[in-house]
């Protein structure tokens, strides 16, 4: 019985997240937008060109690229700074489009059949839905192994309605944030487990490399949310030797998905540094701009997502009653937030309270969970009702600006 209601709840949240999603591409007639033709780029031009030239793709009449196309010198191909890790777990469910697509026009039907048939950005869309969908039931599975179900619960219920969740769950699925969270928290959850029975299993090793691996394919920077995780579990689990062995095939399965990156990079470039680097960007270690990125009225993290920062200090008071555990989800935050305050020369990961960040919301979870553990219950309802108010203020003055 507990296993159905579950479920229900994840295929309601599914069902409301997917009714948002679409209304908003029955108002705006488009699904993909953005920076997110950048990535389904890869997924159209990997499934139907078998390659990553670009150079039809980022001149497509029905979804050509934002900005005018740049020619590699080294490898005059049509450069895309994006990760591939997100357009990778869009294939299926574009294949499915195109199966779907195909077959309507097929039967007669006005359907575009060169993959940039509104329907099979839907499809893809309504995926990328799924994944968020499943990012929230893996947040919800970490945070049950540490609180009781009824803190989990709350938690849960104001990080998707007072944070980026909303908009990047619902109103803007069709970009890396949305994947990002799902393998962030099911790295959480993995890792969350591990570490309360002091063990791993074989597969649990297998099942955190895949998930780190494809959270750094996806963005680059949480290859340190990696190195944190793994480097905490060297001081918690044993046997030793055998801790050695899972660690480092964890490590294996992480660094061989991380590596496509380097290939993508190769391909597209003839070089293996960052391809933002490589286009302007810029990573100014000694001269970080914590309070930009942090409270700026353009796109401040705190600012969009108050239950973050209360989420941050809430780390702080957990680390009395669990220090490790708080220390640990601190130290991937922190450390996400000196390469976001370090990159310049704009506040990377926009359009809506930098989603660069969201790859720790599962960690600053902890915290908020903690803090709810002791709240009364209407306090929890009166603190979330007005910051999911302020959330649905923000999103209204983002939309007005577009």
């Amino acid at each position: 019985m507990k296993n159905f209601i579950t479920r229900y709840w994840i295929l309601c949240l599914f069902a409301t997240a997917a009714a948002g999603y679409l209304l908003g591409v029955a108002r705006v007639g488009s699904t993909v937008w953005g920076d997110s033709i950048y990535y389904y780029s890869y997924t159209r031009s990997l499934v139907m060109d078998r390659n990553i030239d670009f150079s039809n793709e980022s001149v497509e009449p029905s979804l050509p690229y934002p900005n005018p196309p740049v020619i590699n010198s080294e490898t005059n191909l049509v450069e895309n700074n994006f990760s591939p890790g997100t357009s990778l777990l869009w294939i299926p469910a574009f294949i499915f489009g195109q199966i779907v697509a195909g077959t309507l026009a097929w039967l007669g039907a006005p359907v575009l059949s060169n993959g940039y048939s509104l329907i099979t950005q839907i499809i893809v869309g309504l995926s990328a839905v799924g994944f968020g969908t499943l990012g929230v039931h893996f947040f919800a599975k970490g945070l049950r192994a540490l609180f009781p179900q009824k803190t989990v619960i709350r938690t849960v219920i104001s990080f998707l309605l007072a944070t980026q969740l909303l908009y990047y769950l619902s109103l803007d699925p069709l970009n890396s944030h949305s994947v990002s969270f799902l393998l962030a928290s099911l790295s959480f959850f993995i890792w969350v487990h591990i570490w309360q029975k002091r063990a791993s299993t074989w597969k649990q090793a297998i099942g955190l490399g895949a998930s780190l691996g494809m959270l750094a394919l996806i963005r680059n920077q949480d290859v340190l949310t990696g190195v944190v995780l793994l480097g905490s579990l060297l001081f918690r689990v044993k046997p030793r030797v055998l801790l050695l062995q899972q660690i480092s095939l964890t490590s294996l399965v992480a660094i061989g998905l991380g590596s496509i990156q380097l290939a993508t990079n190769w391909t597209l470039f003839h070089s293996w540094q960052s391809p933002y680097i490589l286009t302007g960007q810029a990573l100014s270690w000694l001269h970080p701009d914590f309070i930009r990125v942090l409270f700026s009225s353009g796109n401040g993290f705190f600012r969009y997502a108050p239950f973050a920062a209360i989420s941050f200090f809430g780390l702080f008071s957990f680390a009395r009653v669990k220090k490790d555990v708080a220390i640990v989800c601190l130290l991937v935050f922190l450390c996400q937030l000196y390469v976001i305050a370090s990159w310049g020369p704009e506040i990377i990961g926009g359009p809506y309270g930098s989603r660069m960040f969201v790859g720790t919301l599962p960690f600053l979870g902890v915290g908020l969970a903690h803090l709810l553990t002791v709240a009364k219950q209407r306090l929890w309802l009166f603190g979330t009702a007005i910051l999911f108010v302020w959330n649905l203020f923000q999103i209204g003055v983002m939309l007005v600006r577009w």
